[in-house]
């Protein structure tokens, strides 16, 4: 009996809902959101619409169906019907919760015209104007070789050719951030696997690579010969979850014809909607390189030998045979201009790039950036060096390399709040771009703002909890607060989760020698070296350890650690970003610490004459560093005004600091301690975290008689640094001063146990030994 009562209610429900009309109202309904979502759909693709639309249209129509389903069910039936209190508290109520929905979900996203029109000046005073998409189409690639399978090595060129070919062509749509593997971001990843080969790699290493480099996509692929025709294999994966798209296979004899088909389809598989593609500049990549297939052939050959071997030497007869091959293949002679840049052919150098200015024009736009960035470095303009930069980020505001670009000038310009605020933009157009956290983190640390870096490391650490750069950032916060314990806890974690991160290996060894521990440093500095896999890794240990005997004393061996670095460095470092690394590393006065001045200046000047106009300028840096070093003050007073000549052609106003030092040192020689203390504090004002520089202006106001004031700087110093030989020396000589002879004695034994392994004739050691026994001597 109770089932036959419950199959009449059924059947009662049934009935009622069909007199009603409801399911055919519902299948109508059904029926008219389709219809609407097609329509929207077909006004996205093919206006410049948000793609948000679709999205508002179908949130909207589900979220009412309450309201539909309502009305259907009172007023379905045929005849007149009153409204109920149901519909009118329901349908109110729904449609209240589906704009706080709307609200939610599209709150700040733009759901109008997809594109603006912005108007600008070009470098030539030109205006341009330029309807640039609004809404994100963001795309971020990492593209990794193309596989040779053919068993044919003559053909070996074409695995980066397909690489680069798809980079450079998709260079055309500013929605595209990329990486290939030819960036060193990517290559030395790839060496610190163990690697010997960046071709072939394991799925599993491109997936790594790109989660690390923060990349949504990773394109890669195979190729073949099958009867003259090229016979091409991809794959598209999603870097998250390591799920694979889309895989392709095209075949053509024209190795052109299949990059422009691979790019094409990568557009569509990575949904972009038609009127982008259609509306954005897809020129053949013929029409960007080449159509002459020995200059191609030319150009990748040489591309490999400067990108995978860092050989400039030769990989400039390829470029030289690219151009006489095709002589307006511009990509070919940007190659050729660093080629012969960085062998010191500066005349040539200046007669390439002013070729690739000429036809500039078949490359796409946001590479002409970096050329025209170039040409006003080296025609000494840097006002419209600066321009550039800030054309960029107008014509293309969500081209996140431009505001990285315009980023980086800002802090060569000591502007970092608007260096700050670029990277901010950066997170607002791509809030995935999580390592810009570290960006504006790193600033506020290197500003003293130590509240708001702390901030940024929180928030880094949050989104990226299994991160080990998290925890190397809270590492090196501390360790610049002078809170080693908390930093050398920070570094252990980091090792933890990655044990192969050599940077948190050697700022172990950093904690342990501002702890005073010096054996336990050299042994953390010994295991990272001998942990280290690639040179970069081998150079960053040998900096460290240069660091280390330079603050011990051991000035010899700290010569020792810094050509191997450099040896290390030229391994991966072009030419000339070695030789000015070379200028720029203030480890000249070793020479002149050991007695040997002659050979700073002879090491110098090597340096110069390698290196090509402009650059050769920077050199006045490094006498700047010798002349001060041998107290020279004609000849400082002279070098000082060409490095500041030097700083405003590079716009490099953020290495001002070297000047001020130097200044203060030139007033020192002279005996004007009061100019020297302003000239020092201009520097602290630059790098406030530079406690180090309080140690000279504590040494003028001692100089000055004035040890009460000396000892109040040399307290902040010795507060972060407790056991830093010079400030501790400093300090011993103030308290002798003030006659306290035993905290001076305490003091000067601190200086001491850190320099027990000095050279002999290191002078600040042997002022604390001969300032030591006078304070054990007995009064006579």
């Amino acid at each position: 009996m109770p089932r036959k009562k419950t199959t009449a209610k059924k059947q009662t429900l049934l009935k009622r809902l069909n007199e009603r009309r409801i399911p055919q109202i519902i299948f109508i309904y059904f029926g008219v959101c389709w219809t609407i979502l097609e329509f929207l759909s077909w006004l996205v693709e093919h206006y410049q619409i948000s793609p948000y639309l679709t999205d508002l249209g179908l949130i909207t129509l589900m979220s009412m169906l309450p309201t539909v389903g309502l009305l259907a069910y009172f007023h379905g039936k045929p005849g007149r019907d009153e409204w109920t209190r149901t519909e009118k508290v329901g349908i109110p109520i729904n449609i209240f919760f589906t704009a706080v929905l709307i609200f939610i979900i599209f709150s700040g996203k733009e759901l109008g015209s997809a594109t603006t029109q912005v108007t600008v000046k070009n470098d030539l005073g030109q205006v341009i104007k330029r309807n640039i998409p609004k809404g994100d189409f963001n795309r971020r690639v990492a593209i990794f070789f193309f596989q040779n399978k053919s068993r044919q090595p003559q053909l070996d060129w074409l695995q980066s050719a397909f690489m680069m070919g798809c980079h450079i062509d998709l260079l055309q749509d500013p929605v595209f951030s990329l990486y290939s593997a030819y960036d060193n971001v990517i290559y030395q990843k790839i060496l610190q696997a163990g690697l010997n080969s960046a071709v072939g790699l394991p799925m599993s290493l491109e997936k790594k690579i790109a989660t690390e480099i923060q990349r949504e996509y990773f394109l890669g692929g195979s190729f073949t010969i099958a009867n003259d025709t090229i016979v091409v294999s991809t794959y598209l994966y999603e870097t998250d979850n390591g799920k694979l798209l889309v895989e392709h296979i095209y075949r053509d004899p024209d190795f052109f014809t299949i990059v422009d088909q691979i790019t094409r389809q990568l557009k569509d598989d990575l949904g972009l909607p038609a009127w982008q593609i259609e509306s954005t500049e897809d020129l053949p990549v013929s029409a960007l390189m080449t159509a002459d297939r020995v200059a191609c052939h030319e150009y990748f050959i040489g591309s490999d030998l400067v990108n995978l071997k860092n050989d400039y030497q030769n990989a400039t007869v390829h470029f030289e045979k690219a151009i006489t091959s095709d002589p307006t293949f511009t990509l070919a002679y940007w190659m050729l201009y660093s080629c012969y840049l960085n062998t010191n052919r500066s005349r040539k150098a200046q007669s390439a790039l002013q070729m690739a200015i000429q036809h500039i024009y078949k490359v796409p736009e946001l590479l002409r950036f970096a050329i025209k960035q170039e040409h006003y470095l080296v025609t000494e303009n840097p006002d419209k060096r600066f321009a550039v930069a800030e054309m960029w980020v107008q014509l293309y505001p969500r081209d996140i390399r431009g505001h990285f670009s315009l980023a980086a000038e800002y802090l060569k310009r000591n502007e970092p709040d608007r260096s700050i605020e670029e990277y901010r933009t950066v997170m607002k157009l791509d809030p995935t771009r999580l390592y810009y956290l570290q960006y504006i983190g790193d600033i506020y640390r290197w500003r003293g703002d130590f509240k708001n870096a702390l901030k940024y490391c929180n928030q880094y650490k949050e989104e990226c909890p299994k991160d080990y750069r998290a925890f190397t950032a809270f590492g090196d916060l501390y360790f610049t607060m002078g809170n080693f314990e908390t930093a050398r806890q920070y570094y252990s974690d980091a090792l933890i989760i990655d044990p192969n991160d050599i940077t948190s290996a050697v700022q172990l060894g950093n904690v342990a020698l501002e702890s005073g521990q010096v054996e336990q440093a050299y042994q953390n500095f010994q295991s990272a070296l001998q942990q280290a896999r690639t040179a970069a890794e081998k150079a960053e240990v040998y900096n460290a350890l240069q660091d280390f005997y330079e603050r011990t004393g051991q000035i010899r061996l700290a010569l020792n650690a810094r050509d191997d670095k450099f040896r290390a460095q030229a391994e991966y470092v072009n030419p000339t970003t070695l030789a000015l690394n070379k200028i720029m590393d203030q480890s000249l006065k070793y020479y002149c610490l050991t007695g040997n001045p002659a050979g700073a200046l002879a090491y110098l000047k090597q340096i110069e004459d390698h290196l090509a106009d402009p650059w050769n300028k920077m050199a006045a840096a490094g006498y700047l560093e010798i002349y001060t070093a041998t107290g020279q003050v004609e000849a400082s007073q002279s070098a000082a005004l060409k490095m500041e000549d030097a700083i405003r052609i590079f716009g490099n106003y953020n290495q001002s600091d070297l000047l001020y030092h130097a200044r203060g040192q030139i007033c020192e020689m002279k005996n004007d301690y009061i100019g020297a203390v302003m000239e020092y504090q201009k520097e602290i004002n630059l790098v406030p975290t530079a406690v180090t520089v309080l140690i000279d202006i504590a040494r003028c106001y001692l100089m000055a008689g004035d040890p009460a004031k000396a000892r109040g700087f040399l307290t902040t110093t010795l507060k972060n640094l407790p056991n830093h030989p010079s400030a501790n020396l400093e300090m011993a000589r103030v308290c002798k001063t003030l006659g306290e002879s035993n905290l001076a004695l305490k003091y000067v034994q601190t200086a001491l146990k850190i320099w027990q392994n000095a050279d002999p004739d290191y002078a600040p050691a042997r002022t604390a030994r001969t300032l030591a026994a006078q304070l054990t001597t007995p009064a006579s």
